[in-house]
């Protein structure tokens, strides 16, 4: 019996260790992501209040750099001024 109660304690405090890890893992994946996770929830938020031609306009088109530029070469650079009017 003595063996099997130090047996679950110290099976319950590796699994507690393992938790921890895992929460510290976690915590700094969401961080290293928190520019992305910001984005979508944006791009989401306004695609569900304004549809999805201002979610082009006002989420991907200004925060995509390589969106942006490609639009820029085909649209021409005054399209974005127009963006930023609005």
């Amino acid at each position: 019996m003595i063996e099997e109660t130090e047996y679950r304690q110290e099976l319950e405090g590796k699994l507690s260790e393992i938790d921890d890890i895992l929460k510290l893992e976690k915590k700094a994946e969401i961080e290293n992501n928190r520019d992305y996770i910001e984005k979508s929830i944006k791009r989401e938020l306004v695609l569900a209040e304004y549809g999805e031609q201002a979610r082009y306009e006002y989420v991907i088109l200004a925060t995509d750099k390589e969106i942006r530029r490609a639009a820029e070469i085909v649209l021409g650079e005054d399209y974005f001024s127009y963006l930023e009017l609005r």
